[in-house]
């Protein structure tokens, strides 16, 4: 009786996972082997799109990189390097059309500690004498090479450009958040870069985030304070207004296109809705995290759609979740959260190398052949990535949910794909004698868990080993009973080693107090940024691909709605 209770008490977080058909379509896909860098642990603003051009800019080490996703279903894409820098870049922006900029922070292991780079604070009245430890860059695709400046006597936290109209695509603002409390707006004109002032916005306050309304008449800027800081870009000396909250650390920063409504994202997992005709009043909405107060529910950042339906806000969570609000129903129950799984990247990598192990079989039937020079040779680092759906007709798709009740996952089932791994079969093995390749095999996915453990709501980052059982059951992807009879502990324990013919690689070369040595936390992946690109949502994690979701664009434009009892 109180199994039937349980399943049948889970049974809404399914049915909503196709009500959710009203924000999403019901296919999403997912870009293999991106491998974004995060080289803060709490800067995750790292994925952004430039519509203009189509590119998916990226970090990845010492280097920003662009993905092309033109035409947007295009089975295989191609990423370079878009610009090297002598640093690892903690934070970037850019503006439409590849304009760059980048911040971080002098370390030892970086190029740039031996090097000897301008000094942009030093020319601004009042400033410390005290060595800069900051660093700025400015990248144009017009120009041959970056510029890289020293700014602040910390880390830069946030580096935000604006093009300054008519200048168009040769003159730009830039406003750089330093750890030192300063806010330091920058001058970059024909490629000349000049620190025209510094703004205080709180004294001790270092700040986190910064940026620009869409008229352009007003900034906000965020820091490690409960406060929000709204000020005038234009003014010599702007009066700085302050919105004061209830939480702390505020990170993400997002204007809807009709200039009136804010959101701003705090790292205690509050995300606030502000009306700035009435700013200094109590917010319109707040969105809570599934884990407010803990780290991996920490709020990182918040985008609008802006397109012709703007009525949808995405926020990130730390690690594996994004909230999906629906701005024309503000109300908890209708908020619907994305969860990216760590089982997902490792689904992902193995089809990357079953794409790949088909592509040198066709290759190999035609190696004889005569081909012209490849374009790539222009591009630094070309790396090829493949776009796959996943869930999909064949018996290789992805057998889990990916979207849920916000209820579901705060309140009922908090670690939903802790300790669960795709296991698929061992890869083809080349045959050196003759250079052929056996066929790939795509078996059907093997779920493994250790279910007892799902529900443990208090789990130290030091557990025990686990021990580990020769069992493992296969999980039919439609039976959605046998499924929840195992995520409720009615299943068998199972082994949880990965068995992936691609296992993650460190790729950092450069280890400081910033940076954290794992990319996934109890089986979800830490996310490394979002943005959108029309009405698709990009969703990129740390060392992993990038999931892509298409907005239901016929259903939004539905007035009429409906949902299970």
């Amino acid at each position: 009786m109180e199994r039937r209770r349980s399943v049948s008490s889970n049974y809404k977080c399914f049915q909503n996972y196709y009500n959710a058909l009203k924000y999403l379509q019901p296919k999403p896909t997912y870009i293999s082997n991106v491998r974004s860098s995060v080289n803060h642990w709490q800067l995750r603003d790292l994925v952004q799109v430039d519509a203009y051009t189509g590119s998916i800019y990226h970090t990845l080490d010492d280097s920003i990189r662009a993905l092309s996703v033109f035409p947007l279903y295009e089975e295989t894409l191609k990423s370079h390097d878009y610009l090297n820098l002598p640093y690892f870049p903690r934070c970037f922006n850019h503006s439409a059309g590849g304009h760059i900029v980048t911040g971080g922070v002098v370390t030892s292991s970086s190029k740039v500690f031996s090097m000897d780079i301008p000094d942009l604070t030093k020319s601004i009245p009042g400033s410390s004498h005290r060595s800069p430890k900051g660093l700025f860059s400015f990248y144009s695709p017009y120009t041959e090479g970056d510029l890289t400046f020293k700014l602040g006597e910390m880390i830069n936290n946030a580096v935000t450009v604006y093009p300054d109209y008519p200048g168009g695509d040769s003159h730009f603002t830039s406003y750089v958040c330093n750890n030192d409390s300063n806010l330091y707006v920058l001058d970059i004109a024909n490629s000349r870069i000049s620190a025209d002032r510094k703004l205080v916005c709180e004294n001790n306050t270092s700040l986190n985030n910064v940026h620009q309304s869409p008229d352009g008449r007003l900034l906000t800027a965020t820091g490690d304070s409960s406060s929000i800081f709204l000020l005038d870009p234009k003014s010599p000396k702007p009066q700085v207004e302050v919105i004061r909250t209830a939480y702390d650390s505020g990170f993400g920063i997002s204007y809807h296109n009709n200039e009136n409504t804010l959101a701003v994202a705090f790292q205690e997992g509050a995300c606030l809705l502000f009306d700035l005709r009435k700013a200094t009043e109590e917010p319109l909405y707040e969105v809570k995290s599934t884990r407010p107060g803990h780290q991996s529910g920490a709020f990182r950042c918040c985008k609008f759609l802006h397109t012709a339906i703007q009525d949808l806000l995405v926020i990130s969570e730390h690690v594996g979740r994004v909230h999906l609000v629906d701005l024309r129903d503000l109300d908890q129950d209708n908020q619907q959260v994305l969860v990216f799984p760590f089982a997902l990247d490792q689904y992902g990598r193995h089809k990357h190398e079953r794409f790949s192990v088909r592509d040198k079989l066709m290759n190999s039937q035609r190696k004889h052949s005569f081909a012209s020079a490849d374009d790539d040779m222009n591009e630094k680092n070309v790396d090829k990535h493949k776009r796959f759906d996943i869930f999909d007709e064949s018996q290789s798709h992805f057998s889990a949910p990916l979207v849920y009740d916000y209820n579901y996952l705060a309140e009922e089932n908090p670690k939903l794909f802790k300790d669960y791994v795709y296991q698929p079969q061992p890869m083809p093995v080349c045959n050196e004698d003759d250079g052929t390749l056996a066929p790939p095999e795509l078996n059907h996915p093997q779920w493994n868990s250790t279910p007892s453990s799902i529900n443990n709501d208090c789990v130290s980052n030091q557990e025990e080993p686990q021990p580990r059982h020769s069992n493992s059951v296969s999980v039919d992807p439609h039976d959605v009973r046998q499924r929840l009879d195992l995520e409720a502990g009615q299943g068998m324990s199972h082994d949880n080693n990965m068995a992936d013919s691609s296992p993650p690689q460190q790729r950092y070369s450069c280890h400081d107090s910033y940076q954290q040595s794992v990319n996934h936390i109890h089986g979800e992946m830490e996310l490394s940024g979002l943005d959108w690109l029309e009405n698709q949502l990009y969703i990129g994690c740390e060392d992993g691909g990038i999931v892509t979701w298409d907005i239901n664009v016929r259903a939004r434009r539905s007035i009429g709605s409906f949902s299970y009892v």
